[in-house]
């Protein structure tokens, strides 16, 4: 009797010891999930690819070289920081008006950016000399901006618009271009 527990015991403390079906390993359980490309006519994200998955979380490992970007694993179960989203660093023409032009005294600019950050307002002449320069903090929520020009000579100006994040979060410049602004009498 004695010696069946011991061979029992024995057995199963080597069955226990070399068994790995019992083994903790990474592995992800997936339920769920679709993939949708948008078209080559989005304005906004031209042929990309969103990817989503319901399951238990894995890790994912995304390597960068210049442009080029490869996210490799199984699901992305959590985010150490908020997601950035790829921008080509203009405005689009849906984010920016500019009214009226030409202009007399008066101009506005609307932006519609859901992005937030400094907007820095800067008005060249046609020779690149700068007429004003102007900064305001944007909240990503649409915001009316006013100019007065009355005291410029009647000509074509340049009106650079940047949009910086805000100095704590680096001041990275996030979308920029140039607008054209006809000042008439």
């Amino acid at each position: 009797m004695i010696l069946r527990i011991f061979l029992l015991f024995t057995a199963s403390f080597f069955m226990v010891s070399y068994c790995y079906s019992q083994s903790i390993f990474i592995s992800t359980l997936n339920t769920t999930g679709e993939t949708k490309r948008l078209p080559a006519s989005n304005p906004r994200f031209p042929n990309y690819f969103f990817e989503w998955s319901v399951g238990e979380s894995s890790i994912v490992t995304t390597n960068t070289v210049g442009n080029f970007q490869v996210t490799h694993g199984l699901l992305q179960g959590f985010l150490l920081s908020n997601p950035i989203v790829p921008e080509n660093g203009f405005w689009y023409p849906d984010e920016i008006k500019i009214y009226p032009n030409p202009v007399i005294t008066d101009f506005s600019v609307e932006l519609l950016s859901d992005l937030k950050g400094v907007v820095d307002f800067k008005m060249y002449n046609s020779s690149g000399s700068t007429m004003f320069i102007r900064s305001i903090n944007y909240q990503g929520t649409g915001q009316n901006v006013q100019f007065n020009i009355s005291n410029l000579p009647s000509g074509t100006y340049f009106l650079r618009i940047t949009l910086k994040d805000f100095p704590e979060a680096g001041g990275y410049s996030r979308k920029q271009g140039g607008f054209k602004i006809i000042k008439s009498h």
